[in-house]
């Protein structure tokens, strides 16, 4: 037979079923070309948004900016959209979404995307510089779809978080859009929870579902005859007439009058330990039970609790499908019975009309599972806004208090890891990353400071593994070689860790903390230029870095800038005002501009969140001296000696201070203790020792033994 026009009809069901079933097992070559030829039978805005999309999972972005320019379809432009951001063609992308370049417009006929064109155009005004319209977007998107929780991170990191208490709570277009797609499931699920015949999915050869279907034409086993106008399962969201893959519990469309036959039973598989957790909230237990009762059909009485059932394999339906599922083949076995007068008889040929008890029962069961969800995610959510906030003990509390095993997730362990890093408390914060790659031994996130902090404890051991272990996992992640980075920076081979931090700003540009690492680095070198260069570039990535801010305050520090130097630390005190380093070095360019009175202020108030911050104890002591309060002064040195006993400028310090009032025995005592301790900077401290005329050169060796310092050391 040769080709006909009507051929055209009857080929198209067949090649989008193939077309999804080669995305859904990721052979995206064979999609491609399945697409071409679908698209050359049909040109349909329909079959062009599967073409592009086939290309873009392709990674043929090039070809997905051709294909889908100038197709007017909401879908097609956002799908355009995509590819203009992911190929840098800003302004393209934003037009694609808006319509225009003004700063009011919106995404208003892509609200079928529910929050997504919202989220990719914050994405488009953040790398255009337009920080406050990317920060209207995300609200918006935030607002639309409280599920998208990288937007609600990406509040949170902007240091402009939702301040509305209802800001994990779904508006109705989104119960409406989760509903509408559990509806789609359930018309092509069986009552066993297998996927059958979907909407729109091909009959018999030149018959589709969407096809009427005369007296004359009778299929071999039950057709569902729906109001669809495709000839796949349409998009999740109402609204839109795009084809996307159909998730796994959906399964491959079949033919209407295919039987699907039944699965062979499967042996149990062998008992696993229990896992100990903390019982979730009162709100979440209650909520299961509520659950547990309404997911009840009326025909079937309630029963105890089965044991957990393995796993289903991919392609069926999860046992919120398989409740659905049942509810609605009940409805249509009792159509059989009542006759055909019925409107839910299945051989009426007209369109089948829901329950609407049915439909009342599924939209409660999914505002109570849309609950449910949403109070897992306001209780991470918690997390990561005290996090961003620097907050960091109401952060480790807000993760004691996850529901359930959320608190022993790996996630869970990096955040309470990073409190920890923040609070410069390392050796807990070691202790939490240690469980998180217990918990997720491929966790690559959050592994960048866990080998910061490693490298603040001197574990080069541990490091060296962790580096070897992060690269084998994925190489093309940036943290993966900042891990690397720091470990060569640890062995003291700056040039080779200057390579590697390169390295991650070449894999992810975006990345802030790569260029901040590179800026220390350069510093290491003293190449104080390039320096400079890499801490611009991480604001430039993310202005709330106060690691970056800080790091331009050290090198103008060291360059005696110190007005300039002490806006960078004001900066940096402003985005995390509960940092003792930070406040500690605004506090010593002040003293250098002779602002006692303000550094005093600076350093006590670091001392307060970090008592045992030496560098802090030191410069309030130095501050103390230049404003004459010599006794206060030592009794601050005297307790940082206690905290660290084998530093030379403490001692040193102590001795100018007895010097100066007079006490030329204590301050010969001191300087020896502090030459012996560091001989590089004996020249100086023996010049200021040997201006004390009472003193001989044999007395400073007497006063000088080594082992006073040693005992005051194992005495701590």
């Amino acid at each position: 037979v040769g080709y006909t026009k009507g051929m055209v009809a009857a080929a198209e069901p067949a090649l989008k079923a193939a077309i999804q079933h080669a995305i859904k097992w990721y052979m995206y070559s064979d999609a491609v070309q399945l697409a071409e030829v679908l698209y050359t039978e049909s040109k349909s805005d329909e079959n062009l948004f599967l073409m592009g999309h086939a290309y873009f999972l392709s990674g043929q972005l090039g070809r997905a900016y051709a294909v889908l320019k100038g197709s007017n379809d909401p879908d097609c432009r956002y799908l355009f959209a995509m590819c203009c951001y992911k190929l840098d063609k800003l302004q393209e992308a934003e037009i694609a979404l808006t319509g225009s370049l003004l700063e009011s417009a919106q995404c208003k006929d892509l609200v079928h995307t529910q929050g997504a064109a919202e989220a990719l155009l914050a994405k488009i005004t953040k790398k255009s510089n337009r920080p406050n319209l990317g920060t209207e977007c995300l609200r918006r998107s935030h607002a639309l779809n409280p599920f998208l929780f990288s937007v609600y991170e990406s509040l949170c990191a902007s240091g402009k978080p939702p301040q509305d208490k209802d800001a994990f709570q779904a508006p109705a277009s989104l119960v409406r859009a989760f509903s509408a797609a559990i509806e789609t499931t359930v018309a092509t699920t069986d009552p066993d929870g297998e996927p059958s015949a979907a909407p729109g999915s091909p009959g018999p050869v030149g018959v589709t579902a969407a096809t009427p279907i005369s007296e004359t034409q009778t299929p071999s086993g039950p057709v569902l005859i729906t109001p669809a106008v495709s000839s796949m399962v349409p998009c999740s969201f109402p609204g839109s007439t795009s084809i996307v893959p159909v998730p796994s519990y959906l399964g491959s469309p079949l033919p209407a009058n295919f039987v699907t036959p039944s699965p062979r039973a499967q042996a149990p598989p062998s008992a696993a330990p229990p896992i100990k957790h903390r019982e979730p909230p009162a709100p979440v237990r209650e909520l299961r039970k509520s659950a547990n009762v309404r997911f009840q059909t009326p025909e079937t009485p309630a029963k105890p609790a089965a044991k957990a059932s393995p796993a289903a394999p991919p392609g069926r339906p999860s046992t919120v499908m398989k409740f659905f599922s049942s509810s609605f083949n009940d409805s249509k076995r009792k159509a059989k019975t009542l006759g055909p007068s019925s409107r839910l008889n299945e051989e009426s040929a007209g369109p089948m009309t829901p329950d609407p008890v049915l439909h009342k029962r599924m939209r409660t069961a999914m505002e109570e599972s849309i609950h449910a969800a949403l109070f897992i995610l306001a209780a991470m959510g918690r997390v990561v806004e005290h996090l961003n906030s620097y907050r960091c003990h109401e952060a480790l509390e807000a993760i004691n208090d996850l529901p359930g095993p959320h608190a022993q997730t790996g996630w869970a362990y990096c955040q309470q890891g990073r409190a920890h890093f923040e609070l410069t408390d390392y050796k807990s914060a070691d202790s939490s990353f240690r469980m998180a790659k217990r918990v997720e031994a491929h966790r690559i996130d959050g592994m960048a400071i866990y080998s910061t902090v490693l490298w603040h404890l001197r574990r080069d051991t541990a490091l060296s593994y962790l580096a070897h272990e992060v690269v084998a996992i994925d190489r093309m992640h940036p943290q993966a070689w900042c891990v690397v980075g720091n470990c060569f920076s640890l062995q003291k081979d700056h040039d080779a860790a200057v390579k590697f931090f390169q390295r991650a700003v070449q894999v992810d540009p975006s990345y802030a903390y790569a260029y901040t690492l590179l800026g220390h680095e350069y510093i290491y070198n003293e190449d104080f230029a390039k320096a400079l260069s890499a801490f611009r570039a991480a604001i430039h990535c993310d202005p709330r870095h106060y690691n970056a801010w800080y790091g331009l305050g050290i090198i103008h520090y060291r360059q005696e800038k110190y007005a300039v130097a002490e806006g960078h630390f004001r900066n940096a005190v402003q985005i995390n005002a509960c940092s003792p380093v930070l406040l500690c070095y605004q506090g010593m360019v002040q003293h250098a501009q002779k602002k006692s009175m303000a550094a005093l202020e600076m350093l006590t108030k670091a001392l307060s969140l970090d008592e045992g911050n030496a560098l802090a104890h030191f410069h309030k002591a130095v501050v103390l001296s230049a404003l004459d309060s010599d006794d206060d002064a030592l009794a601050v040195l005297q307790r940082l000696r206690q905290i660290a006993p084998r530093e030379s400028s403490v001692y040193f310090l102590m001795g100018k201070i007895y010097k100066k009032l007079g006490q030329s025995d204590k301050a010969a005592m001191h300087f020896a203790w502090a030459m012996d301790l560091d001989p590089r900077g004996s020249q100086h401290m023996a010049r200021d020792a040997a201006e004390c005329p009472q003193l001989t050169d044999e007395d400073i060796r007497a006063a000088g033994e080594p082992a006073s310092a040693d005992t005051s050391a194992s005495d701590i």
